[in-house]
């Protein structure tokens, strides 16, 4: 800053100067938390986790962006809306996960971050199911069995692999599949009660399991026409 006197008859212009510092007022530090829908989750689950950044009481604006770290890698980045930003994943891998969200700041606030540990359990057992399409049928009839394999409750995970059918200990076939089910068709069954077992094999997200029909096959009743 400088201050110059423009002077008079009797004296002379001057002028002088002086350094004033102004220093950043302090920012205030949010707190931040992480809050999981689920913890533990399972393989393949759709685990969203909400960021809440809160202002400690300041009534200035609370901006800014939020990223959530997986260990170091990035589960993506939000902006902060009413205090809170969300991530939704179904891709953690069995283990426990350190999960670190980083706010970034903004004028009124300074950065700030927190580490969570979310769980993921080892794979979620889907159900089995069969149905046949014709039950009950006669013997060389053609059959055909649809297994049907479906996740557990909030599983997102594709459920494809491969389905063993079985006719007690006799092997019907193996089939695999990319979405949730296949079909197995038969016109070899022996007249009787057959007890039916599909198996799932199971895949990276989902357990083995199995499920069970009983098919009855019936002999067929040859008529002779007299005279």
């Amino acid at each position: 800053m400088t201050a110059t006197y423009s002077g008079n008859t009797s004296y002379a212009s001057t002028s002088g100067t002086l350094t004033q510092t102004v220093n950043t007022a302090p920012l205030t530090t949010p707190t931040v938390y992480i809050s999981p829908s689920i913890n533990p989750a399972t393989v393949g689950q759709s685990v969203t986790f909400t960021v809440y950044v809160g202002a400690n009481g300041s009534t200035a604006e609370l901006s800014g962006t939020v990223t959530l770290l997986d260990g170091s890698t990035s589960l993506g980045t939000a902006q902060v809306s009413a205090g809170q930003a969300k991530f939704t994943t179904s891709t953690l891998t069995v283990g426990d996960h350190v999960l670190t969200a980083n706010y970034s700041g903004n004028a009124n606030f300074a950065a700030a971050s927190i580490t969570r540990t979310e769980t993921i359990k080892s794979q979620a057992t889907p159900t089995v199911a069969i149905t046949s399409s014709v039950n009950p049928s006669n013997v060389g009839q053609s059959v055909t069995f649809t297994v049907i394999v479906t996740p557990p409750t909030g599983s997102t995970a594709a459920t494809g692999g491969s389905v063993t059918l079985k006719d007690g200990d006799t092997v019907i076939g193996t089939n695999t599949f990319s979405n949730t089910g296949t079909s197995f068709t038969t016109s070899s069954l022996a007249a009787g009660t057959h007890n039916l077992t599909a198996t799932y094999n199971g895949n990276a997200s989902y357990a083995s399991a199995t499920g069970t029909l009983t098919q009855t096959v019936k002999t067929t009743t040859t008529l002779t026409a007299t005279t």
